[in-house]
């Protein structure tokens, strides 16, 4: 009963003298687990109406679950560019998909790092405004070798039939909002049938959250329906790799354990 209060009560702030905060504000208008709500997470620069605003911006932005989040996108990018890195020094062309990009803006920023010689990316979402916006962002950083597009991660066809053949496959937070472990298995073995043998598979996996609870009582996801999300620990999405046919090569996490990122490879 006193929970159920201050869940009450935390709504009806975030609802009211939230909207101050720029994040908050977001938060209601696109849901938490949106690709726009990420980036002005990446972003970290605290905004909103007048000094209150931006003060509860910056609570909000200093939570260690955000915070957790940008360490997750740090290792992300290292293990993407570890990836490419490793393909370029076999002579071989990165040919590269995100199976559920959203905006993208991890790929741009390791695009940009690596430069576009030898690679092509294909960023896919089922989501068209999230297509659209990435692709307005590709063009503004003038990058010529990326294409969002609509596509469907668990559509088998579509993705076994990606020209040129993939040769790194990226899943960042897209595996965190399905409850049903045979849906994520599902997305994996997918993605290992449609890989060149030797590419690589750089995906994340939330095991652990520091406010779980209020989270979820709180706020709602992308599509605005009450936010659910699945812890796993690593050991588990070690095993759906393992058991589509990957071998483990490196896990990146950070120091509470609450993302995980790994770099898996198909023999």
């Amino acid at each position: 009963m006193v929970k159920q209060l201050q869940y009450t009560l935390a709504r009806a702030f975030m609802k009211t003298v939230g909207q101050l905060s720029d994040g908050i504000r977001l938060c209601y208008q696109e849901g938490l687990t949106s690709g726009k709500m990420l980036d002005y997470i990446y972003q970290n620069r605290p905004a909103g109406k007048c000094f209150i605003g931006r003060l509860i911006d910056q609570r909000f932005l200093s939570d260690p679950g955000w915070e957790a989040v940008r360490i997750r996108r740090r290792n992300l990018e290292q293990l993407i560019i570890k990836a490419i890195n490793e393909l370029k020094n076999q002579n071989r062309a990165i040919s590269l998909v995100d199976i559920a990009s959203g905006p993208g803006a991890y790929v741009l920023s390791v695009i940009k790092q690596v430069g576009e010689e030898g690679l092509w990316a294909r960023c896919r979402d089922f989501e068209q405004r999230w297509v659209a916006e990435g692709q307005a962002s590709a063009d503004k950083m003038g990058l010529k070798s990326v294409k969002f597009e609509h596509g469907d991660a668990f559509n088998r066809d579509e993705v076994m039939n990606l020209q040129p053949r993939p040769n790194l496959a990226i899943a960042s937070g897209f595996y965190d909002w399905f409850n049903e472990d045979d849906k994520v298995q599902q997305s994996i073995d997918i993605v290992f049938a449609a890989l060149e043998n030797g590419g690589y598979f750089v995906l994340s996996n939330q095991g652990a959250h520091p406010k779980l609870e209020f989270t979820e009582q709180v706020f709602t996801d992308f599509t605005k329906q009450p936010l659910r999300m699945t812890m796993r620990p690593k050991e588990k999405i070690h095993s759906m790799l393992q058991e589509a046919g990957f071998e483990i090569q490196e896990t990146l996490i950070d120091e509470n354990n609450y993302y995980s990122v790994t770099k898996a490879r198909k023999p």
